[in-house]
């Protein structure tokens, strides 16, 4: 039986969406905020999503930029072995072998040694990372793993973002018990926050079709019902499952970041008044 999946074959599609400037921005509050450990949770929470998603970027521009500094040291391990070849035939061997003929040992790995060096220096500039990637990528365990990371990444920067919600409003309603249903939290946030910022944090289609896609993905394989096709989006469905890309973490961080922003200014806002 063979499973089908989608994966996004460009290297760049995997460095970080991690938007450091929101960071500075949402965590530029009174320390004394009671919202301040709620949005510092969320950051670190993206981040670590961001972290996970950039690895297949890391280790294909890791493993060159690893290979050249191993190369550039002034004496490699392989040339102090050849170097150090004619002392310890000399001992090994003494008696054995003339003079001359130790000589044009010595020469011969001179030689060689400055060979190796020349080859060295072109080895260092032949290196591709588009090479090293596409080796990679060959690899089905190695393009597995991307697939399924993509899908994590994905539920991870819904579960933080949910949360971050819920514990807004346990904070703003002091009830640390509350938790999520659907219809009545619609109504709840809307008492807390007002009509207005609940359609943008809750009901807004980039809202609802990543929890569409969470509850296909924890739930159902990742087999995601027509009812998302309510909502305006740019998943990718085949089959009836949904392909997670690199383009859609990045699009859902991207939407979710300014959400959050402006829920927190508006918590913040609502400590300053009297």
């Amino acid at each position: 039986m063979k499973k089908n999946f989608r994966i996004d074959s460009r290297l760049d599609s995997y460095q970080s969406f991690f938007d450091h400037d929101w960071s500075q921005k949402i965590l530029n509050i009174p320390d004394s905020s009671d919202i301040r450990e709620i949005v510092f949770d969320l950051s670190v929470a993206w981040k670590g999503a961001a972290n996970t998603h950039v690895m297949p970027w890391l280790m294909a521009t890791a493993l060159p930029s690893f290979y050249k500094g191993l190369m550039q040291v002034d004496d490699p391990f392989i040339v102090q072995v050849i170097n150090s070849l004619p002392n310890q035939l000399e001992q090994a061997m003494e008696g054995e072998l003339s003079s001359g003929a130790l000589e044009k040992l010595r020469s011969l790995i001179r030689s060689n040694s400055i060979q190796l060096g020349m080859k060295r220096k072109e080895i260092i500039g032949n290196i591709n990372l588009e090479d090293v990637w596409k080796d990679y990528f060959e690899n089905t365990e190695f393009r597995l793993s991307i697939w399924a990371s993509q899908r994590l990444v994905y539920g991870a920067i819904y579960y933080a973002y949910e949360e971050f919600l819920l514990r807004c409003y346990q904070l703003k309603a002091n009830d640390s018990g509350y938790q999520i249903r659907f219809e009545k939290f619609k109504k709840d946030f809307a008492t807390i926050f007002g009509e207005s910022l609940r359609n943008e944090c809750w009901l807004h289609d980039d809202v609802a079709v990543a929890r569409l896609t969470r509850n296909a993905l924890v739930h159902n394989g990742g087999r995601i019902g027509e009812d998302v096709n309510d909502f305006e989006h740019q998943l990718c469905i085949e089959n009836g499952a949904v392909q997670i890309m690199p383009e859609h973490n990045k699009r859902l961080f991207n939407s979710l970041k300014k959400r959050a922003l402006k829920l927190t200014k508006k918590i913040v806002k609502s400590e300053k008044k009297p």
